[in-house]
C-alpha cells in the first residue's frame, strides 16, 4: 500500500524518474505469498502504468505477463500468457 500511496499523493514530476524502479519492485511483490500483498501490488501496478505509460512502455510486456499470473489462482506457480489464451 505504501507504493500505491506514493503514486497517488506525490507530484508526478517527483515520481516520474523513479517509475521504472517502482514498477520493478511492484512486479516482485506480485509473487508474494500473502494475497493482500499481491492484491495491493496489482492495484499499484495498474496505477503506475496509468500514471506513467511512456516511462513504463519498455516494461509493459513483462508487467502484463505478471498481471496475468497475479490474477490467477496459480500466482505462486508462474505460467506463460499463452497458457491463458488457449
Amino acid at each position: 500500500r505504501c507504493l500505491h500511496e506514493l503514486l497517488q499523493k506525490l507530484e508526478p514530476a517527483a515520481v516520474r524518474p523513479h517509475a521504472p524502479a517502482i514498477a520493478r519492485q511492484l512486479t516482485e511483490l506480485l509473487h508474494d505469498q500473502a494475497w493482500p500483498i499481491r492484491d495491493a501490488a496489482f492495484t499499484a501496478c495498474a496505477l503506475a502504468v496509468a500514471s506513467f505509460p511512456t516511462e513504463l512502455a519498455a516494461q509493459l510486456p513483462a508487467l502484463y505477463q505478471e498481471a496475468l499470473v497475479g490474477l490467477s489462482d496459480r500466482a505462486l506457480h508462474p505460467v506463460s500468457a499463452a497458457e491463458y489464451l488457449f
